[in-house]
């Protein structure tokens, strides 16, 4: 088991003796975060604090550090460290500038908990479609989680769905696949760099142990978290095959390991890494001995990707990498289709990687997720991508299915129409027309098109008036099924107003043969 480490706050002794109106920012609450990927290390309310909305403030740290409690005492089960960091600097950080500017424009005099309602919420909304940025969705649902904890009493409906949308329509995603063309390209520089690390003899960087990270994830489709806390144990023996090897993956979200199985090395001769395809396992290898003394030196003794830092070592953290693909994108001229800089991040890699799998498994959704490892609905709401010429097959789909549709010959009933009135389910099958009008509900060859509508209507009101006819319990055995089939089967198959005009004809004029 990993050992935990106690991170504290003052959050909690502060606390106990303020006045909320009359903090000190001498002793104001500041959160401690433990080493994360962000390098963000302390959140201090000094700013915030004495401009007329210090209750918010202190129960928004409050509410942080429960939270920050939580994951160190669950190994970040509930959340990891770079989420709260992100609902500090990314999130609570605008919500306490919007309190300053509301108070400043005389919106409000000061600002406690109980005036977040749902006009506030509109409020700090129409704050961040002021600024000059394309991140107000994240920073709007960052604020959320917060406001919407036990802390605060505020309703999750307050706050409305899809605020904010997309400013620039021409603005490439940065979470689709890449282009095979596009992927050729960053493989060649990817592939380019690791070939001048590999030559080296030198302790790992942070750029070098970037660009490993970046091909890892190329190379498995793994997400950039367990890949940045791989261990240097992950890599092991195959169960049922001698010659393969295993990386073992944490997935701290769901709290287990994902396996993925290794090319076998070659023994017989040097790996070629100037290829687009390194070997794996080699390349873990290279950086666990080069930057052994580093990582021993080191708070994670146990964690690959660490470098050297000083006297010390430093694992490696996302500020790092976003230098790192910055350097790669320029040193290699990485352009998309559209002559833009290419953009490299992990979730396109991932993309990348499983369209890439569901084009080798012949477009089969089912062995695509559990090579991803996660389940088909995950796959086709926010991974696959259509093949290229899905289009076209689409529409020779449509195409055969009228002329199947077409060729279909339907013969009319008193009631609406069937496909075969001699050797259908109900027919006699003796040469005879079928005569079972009331068994057409439950037949197969029962067919209702929109010129039976009139027919289907009129028998409709005809068993409504055998209400007054027939006894209660008959006419409930008799006729109550047949109205549900219809009410709720067969006429919200058709458009609605065609619905209305030919119940009002049905109605009115009858069909001749249930007019009475």
């Amino acid at each position: 088991m990993r050992h935990r480490k106690t991170f504290k706050s003052n959050l909690l002794e502060t606390n106990a003796g303020l006045e909320i109106d009359s903090v000190s920012t001498d002793i104001a609450p500041c959160i401690e975060f433990p080493e994360n990927s962000t390098g963000q290390r302390k959140f201090d309310s000094k700013k915030f604090l004495g401009k007329g909305f210090d209750d918010i403030v202190l129960t928004s740290f409050s509410t942080i550090q429960r939270l920050l409690s939580s994951a160190i005492d669950t190994d970040q089960q509930t959340r990891s460290y770079t989420t709260l960091v992100s609902y500090c600097i990314g999130g609570l950080t605008h919500l306490f500038d919007c309190c300053d500017y509301l108070i400043k424009s005389k919106h409000y005099s000061s600002l406690n908990c109980g005036d977040i309602n749902a006009n506030f919420i509109i409020s700090f909304s129409d704050f961040l479609e002021m600024k000059p940025i394309s991140t107000q969705r994240h920073i709007f649902a960052r604020v959320k989680v917060i406001l919407t904890e036990r802390e605060f009493s505020v309703n999750p409906s307050w706050f409305p769905t899809n605020s904010f949308a997309k400013k620039d329509p021409n603005e490439p995603q940065r979470s689709i696949s890449y282009t095979p063309g596009e992927h050729v390209s960053l493989k060649k520089a990817l592939a380019t760099e690791v070939h001048k690390i590999l030559r080296g003899v030198c302790p790992l960087t942070p750029e070098q142990l970037s660009y490993c990270l970046i091909i890892l994830a190329d190379k498995t489709g793994a997400n950039l978290q367990p890949l940045l806390e791989i261990d240097v144990t992950a890599v092991t023996e195959h169960p049922f095959h001698p010659q393969k090897r295993i990386l073992n993956l944490y997935k701290r979200r769901g709290n287990t390991n994902h396996p993925i199985s290794l090319i076998p090395n070659n023994k017989d001769g040097e790996s070629d890494f100037a290829e687009t395809t390194p070997f794996i396992e080699k390349l873990l290898n290279v950086i666990i001995s080069r930057n052994d003394a580093a990582r021993k030196s080191s708070r994670y003794p146990t964690r690959v990707f660490v470098g050297p830092d000083g006297a010390s070592g430093k694992a490696l953290t996302m500020a790092a990498l976003r230098v790192a693909i910055k350097k790669l994108v320029r040193n290699h001229a990485l352009k998309s289709t559209d002559g833009k800089p290419l953009i490299v991040n992990f979730k396109r890699l991932r993309k990348t990687w499983v369209n890439n799998v569901y084009k080798l498994n012949n477009y089969d959704p089912f062995s695509t997720a559990a090579l991803a490892n996660h389940s088909v609905k995950i796959s086709n709401d926010h991974y696959l991508q259509a093949p290229p010429d899905s289009k076209k097959k689409h529409h020779v789909m449509i195409e055969v299915r009228i002329k199947e549709l077409l060729n279909h010959t339907f013969e009319p009933t008193i009631i609406a129409s069937c496909t075969d009135l001699i050797n259908g389910d109900r027919a006699p099958k003796d040469g005879s027309l079928c005569l079972q009008v009331f068994g057409c509900f439950s037949c197969s060859n029962f067919v209702v098109t929109a010129d039976d509508l009139y027919r289907l209507t009129s028998f409709y009101f005809y068993c409504l008036r055998q209400r007054v006819k027939m006894g209660a319990r008959a006419w409930k055995k008799t006729y109550s099924s047949i109205l549900r089939t219809i009410t709720n089967d067969i006429l919200p198959k058709f458009e609605k107003k065609l619905v209305e005009a030919t119940l009002t004809k049905a109605r009115t004029i009858p069909h001749p043969a249930w007019k009475y």
